[in-house]
């Protein structure tokens, strides 16, 4: 099956995939519905060059394998539950070069193991990535992390997710250590989970209070004790712009 080039507005499920593998949906601009894309146990689906905006989510895929979701769009899809790209039981996809922008969540992953995420740009979401107990051995490379509020939430502590691939993991706004040799890597790794995040994993409504003073100053008190904001860590972060878009 193909969808391609339309423009979707209002709908319940925008574009409604069902066990049709090997689909493909390309060009589309999905805007104002309550799921842009909805696919569920399509295997090898190609979802390219489109436009999810302004939904309850972007796109919402379940129970799939092998997917390639590249060059898409996920802008501005907001609400208490809202999340431009949802993966819930899906392993062994490749995810690239996507932009997630003024999302609640930009991307969430549930259930979903063995996927690659690589050269995705995630700037001013409230959450860039919310990894669930259940997501693990996902590969984060390349990717680019700008002023969002939160750039990771996950819940539990002894994660298998690794934040760098052959040597080159990922570029943070927020990172504050140094590259003294100049060779677009930092000297040491960015811890991922500040300590109100780790809270938010176990409840979001903690959420509340992750811009108050209470929050900066368990921070700050945080970083001052060796791993006290835990094992998550890129150990390769860029800081070089070129080697992240």
């Amino acid at each position: 099956p193909k969808n391609i080039r339309n423009h979707v507005v209002g709908q319940r499920d925008a574009i409604y995939l069902q066990y049709a593998h090997d689909g493909r949906v390309e060009g589309n601009i999905v805007e104002h519905s309550r799921y842009g894309l909805h696919d569920m146990f399509s295997d090898d689906t190609i979802v390219r060059d489109n436009i999810f905006r302004t939904s309850l989510v972007g796109a919402n895929v379940m129970n799939s394998k092998r997917l390639t979701l590249e060059r898409n769009e996920f802008a501005r899809n907001r609400g208490v539950t809202a999340v431009g790209l949802t993966l819930k039981d899906c392993d062994g996809s490749l995810v690239s070069q996507n932009r997630f922008t003024g999302n609640a969540r930009g991307l969430q992953l549930d259930g979903s193991s063995r996927n690659r995420f690589i050269k995705n740009y995630f700037a001013q979401n409230d959450v860039a990535i919310r990894l669930l107990t259940s997501a693990e051995r996902n590969t984060f490379s390349a990717n680019h992390f700008v002023q969002n509020w939160s750039d990771v939430v996950e819940s539990g502590r002894d994660s298998t997710n690794a934040w760098s691939l052959e040597g080159i993991g990922n570029r943070w706004s927020r990172y504050s250590g140094f590259d003294f040799d100049g060779d677009g890597v930092g000297e040491s790794a960015h811890p991922l989970i500040r300590p109100f995040e780790r809270i938010e994993g176990a409840n979001e409504l903690a959420r509340l209070y992750l811009q108050s003073p209470a929050a900066g100053a368990l921070d700050l008190a945080a970083r001052s004790v060796p791993n006290a904001l835990g094992a998550s860590a890129d150990p390769r972060p860029l800081t070089d712009t070129r080697t992240s878009n």
